[in-house]
């Protein structure tokens, strides 16, 4: 169930904004885990982009740095998708909206496994620690930005000694290329003997100030987070969802639309990936409630970042142990779309769609932004524990709530 607070942290990071044809509020809540380890998003692209919206939450796990990468990172790689495939003449909807989606899903688990964003991934890290001033925080950005200013911070202010094992290796792969140039040519020049020596004594200054990491050690390979994310336009919703993190469709005098389903590790499909990826999958009991875990560990299938699943190139983005590969719901937006709810897995676990959109329902009041944010927070408060020991963890966990008023 995981280590809990002897009370519950309650105060809650609310925002709102707007976009064409919807209005938004999100809240989240650290509740009584010992950190907050959630993500959320909420951008409007520019015009160029026919102001396409994208929302996003993000339930770290491991850590809250994956989830805080994602934020940080995810709007630009969906941007500069959109836009190379609007330069190459396709029309902004349906299956190439999706496409754009798992490719931005993949982007972020390439990026994390790049020795160039390990450094602002220690970063994020290093501002999620206590005291830091960026621990804790989980306030989205407002409608139309896509940069962190509290990762920058941290960028600036990280310790020197945390040198990125990506940047030994490239250090060291250089060193060997040049020794390969030489023993071709036959010598070296004084000019490239020399810079050969600064690059070996530089490599092993490097090393002696390393943190303790096993050389297969990556910054993501134990820390990732679950994405549900949607991409709104004045005709369609289309949602990604990989992991356990959900989104739901309200309409009027109608039944919740699922936009997404949970990837667990006991589903069928997932369990065959699993397995013929080499992994196992235990049952483990806590109270009434059963866990089924990949490799007695992560208790969800799907997700960004925990790498140390996904070390089989051979099997692409999409056969791997974990994968990121998103499944893709595409939904026209009708008359009686009432709003949209992206939340984690702390909330659901509490709830049924049919519970979430009912209690909103009767909640939201209004056509403004802001009043959607008193909403979203009663059903947070409404959803915590008075105690998750005595509930097997149901109501303990962090928790994050999005919700898009749409507009005719």
């Amino acid at each position: 169930m995981g280590s809990y607070l002897s009370q519950p942290v309650t105060k809650k990071e609310s925002c709102s904004g707007h976009g064409r044809g919807h209005l938004w509020g999100c809240s989240a809540m650290q509740g009584w885990r010992t950190s907050m380890e959630d993500s959320h998003l909420a951008v409007s692209f520019e015009d160029e982009l026919d102001g396409i919206s994208f929302f996003g939450v993000f339930d770290g796990h491991g850590g809250s740095e994956v989830a805080a990468f994602c934020k940080q990172y995810m709007p630009d790689e969906i941007s500069r998708q959109l836009k190379e495939r609007l330069a190459r003449g396709a029309r902004l909807s349906g299956d190439c909206l999706g496409e754009v989606l798992t490719a931005s899903f993949h982007a972020m688990d390439d990026m994390l496994r790049s020795p160039d964003y390990e450094r602002p991934l220690l970063a994020l890290k290093q501002a999620a620690r206590p005291g830091s001033k960026g621990q804790g925080s989980s306030s989205s950005e407002a409608a139309g930005s896509s940069s962190s200013c509290d990762a920058e911070e941290a960028a600036e202010a990280e310790e020197p000694t945390q040198k990125p094992r990506g940047v030994l290796s490239l250090l060291s792969n250089s060193i060997e290329s040049d020794l390969a140039q030489a023993r071709d040519k036959g010598s070296l020049s004084r000019d490239e003997a020399k810079q050969v020596m600064m690059k070996m004594a530089l490599l092993r200054k490097l090393e002696s100030k390393a943190p303790a990491l096993g050389p297969d050690t990556g910054a993501a390979d134990n820390v990732g987070c679950t994405a549900v994310c949607i991409l709104l336009t004045r005709d369609e919703i289309v949602c990604a969802n990989a992991g356990d993190s959900r989104a739901v469709l309200c309409r009027k005098g109608g039944p919740p639309v699922a936009l997404s389903q949970d990837h667990k590790p006991n589903d069928a499909v997932e369990r065959e990936r699993i397995e013929a990826a080499g992994g196992r999958i235990e049952e483990i009991s806590v109270g009434i409630r059963v866990h089924y875990r990949v490799n007695g560990n992560l208790n969800l299938s799907r997700s960004i970042g925990d790498l140390e699943y996904k070390k089989s190139p051979e099997l692409g983005h999409e056969r791997q142990m974990i994968c990121s590969t998103p499944d893709i719901v595409k939904m026209p937006r009708m008359k009686d779309d009432d709003f949209i709810i992206l939340a984690c897995d702390g909330v659901w676990d509490v709830k049924s769609n049919e519970d979430v959109c009912s209690f909103m329902k009767e909640k939201l009041h209004g056509d403004d932004a802001e009043a959607i944010i008193p909403a979203v927070e009663s059903l947070l408060d409404d959803c915590i524990a008075e105690d998750p020991k005595k509930t097997n963890g149901l109501g303990g966990d962090n928790m994050t709530c999005l919700v898009v008023q749409l507009q005719p």
